[in-house]
């Protein structure tokens, strides 16, 4: 059994650890931006984004030329979203890694093997589920930057993970659709997990949130009997802290936390990456032992620091669900805590059908409220109000349908009404109460 301050001297241990093995020129380990960024993910558990290693470590990233590879552009914008800095630079270079990102998403419904998916490069010819755990993660810290993501993006998410479920049809998801690795279900499964929880919260397509869910639990019901926290031969050793890294955020990523494997999964995670802590600091793989030092050590700080349990927390939209286009459409949604009472000074994103977000801050009364003028063709559109959570609250999402027609419908009297004439024009009147027509 281990206690909370034992678990924080370990992340403390590391963290010294990891801001020792910095560069010359501000990168952390042999794996460029890849590993840098994960070094900055890190530090930030236990040091300001003022400190000169997160600053420098960041400028490295700014500067580096990612090229087609996936992995560099992911990392890098988790990292550079995980600071507080959003001036032009940081900005830019965010949107510019995001837009090829969603680019980069298979988009041939014919080829499974990619579809909805990522690969380690855009050029690859499978989609694999490590790549496509750091994107999605990655898009995920980016929304919740303030940049918009194409909904579809997420749609598309779910099919790849549905095509993966497809293998071993018992809710374990593989590597690729094409390959026949085994060794690391464990870690691909707990990678899905976080994934499809991602999706299903920013999908505003009732089919895709569905499938979502349907794949979520399968995938819990998997880990509950399966998961494994110790280093073994089900979880190769230089993918282990990874995989707890997969597995601690899968179980908490928001709208909710999951309990798998068992109710006190932590505590077993924490034993043993104590016991496998060398004295200075770090962790290391016997395979690896050289080259990946920073990686390990910035996962297992990472799953250490993640932890918690969150609040339950609920949205719902109260604003308008008519509009006529050109016309202000005011949205509203009522934030409270599991038992109603309302969470001000919250952040509130609303989406429409394929349309950049909006976002507004609670009220005292839990209320967030902003004005569209709405400009497009008549119809039914997903108008989707999300709460991403916090450190405090989970996540939660109201998905209501927005109807815009020409002409708003007519009012019509069939019970106890008169017809009456009005300044030359023919108008119902409704009659008093206890009389007839």
């Amino acid at each position: 059994m281990v206690n909370q301050d034992e678990i924080n001297n370990a992340v403390d241990k590391g963290i010294t650890w990891l801001k020792s093995q910095q560069n010359i020129n501000g990168s952390f380990g042999k794996w460029g931006p890849g590993s840098t960024g994960l070094a900055v993910l890190a530090l930030l558990q236990g040091m300001p984004d003022s400190d000169p290693a997160v600053r420098d470590a960041v400028n490295y990233i700014l500067e580096y030329d990612p090229g087609n590879f996936t992995y560099f552009r992911s990392i890098g914008v988790m990292a550079l979203t995980a600071v507080g800095d959003q001036s032009s630079s940081h900005y830019d270079k965010v949107q510019s890694d995001v837009d090829w990102l969603v680019q980069a998403q298979g988009n041939d419904p014919l080829d499974k093997r990619t579809y909805g998916g990522w690969g380690q490069t855009n050029e690859s010819k499978a989609a694999d589920g490590s790549s496509t755990h750091y994107v999605i993660l990655a898009l995920y810290s980016a929304v919740l930057w303030g940049i918009d993501i194409p909904r579809h993006t997420w749609d598309k998410a779910v099919n790849w993970y549905e095509n993966n479920y497809e293998i071993n049809k018992n809710g374990s998801f593989v590597y690729s659709l094409d390959s026949s690795n085994k060794s690391i279900t464990q870690t691909m499964t707990a990678a899905a997990l976080t994934s499809l929880k991602i999706a299903k919260l920013m999908s505003s397509d009732p089919g895709s949130i569905s499938r979502a869910k349907n794949l979520i639990n399968s995938a819990v019901e998997w880990l509950e009997k399966n998961a494994v926290m110790e280093l073994n031969l089900q979880v190769p050793g230089e993918w282990y802290y990874y995989h707890l890294y997969s597995f601690c955020v899968g179980c908490c990523t928001a709208p909710y936390y999951i309990s798998a494997a068992n109710s006190d999964w932590y505590t077993d995670m924490a034993v043993n990456l104590m016991e496998l802590q060398e004295p200075e600091g770090k962790w290391v793989s016997t395979s690896d032992k050289k080259s990946a030092g920073v990686v390990h050590t910035s996962f297992a700080v990472l799953a250490l620091a993640s932890y918690a349990f969150a609040v339950p927390s609920k949205i719902t939209y109260t604003g308008a669900v008519t509009a006529m286009p050109g016309k202000k459409v005011v949205m509203k949604a009522k934030l409270t805590d599991s038992c109603d009472n309302p969470l001000p000074g919250k952040e509130v994103y609303f989406y429409l059908t394929d349309f950049s977000s909006l976002r507004a801050s609670t009220g005292d009364d839990g209320v967030a409220k902003t004005v569209i003028f709405f400009k497009r063709p008549p119809g039914n559109y997903n108008l989707t109000s999300v709460f991403f959570g916090d450190k405090i609250y989970m996540g939660c999402k109201d998905i209501k349908d927005l109807s815009v027609n020409t002409k708003m419908k007519r009012f019509m009297c069939t019970k106890n009404c008169q017809v009456i004439k009005f300044n030359g024009h023919t108008c119902l009147s409704r009659l008093p109460r206890g009389r007839s027509r």
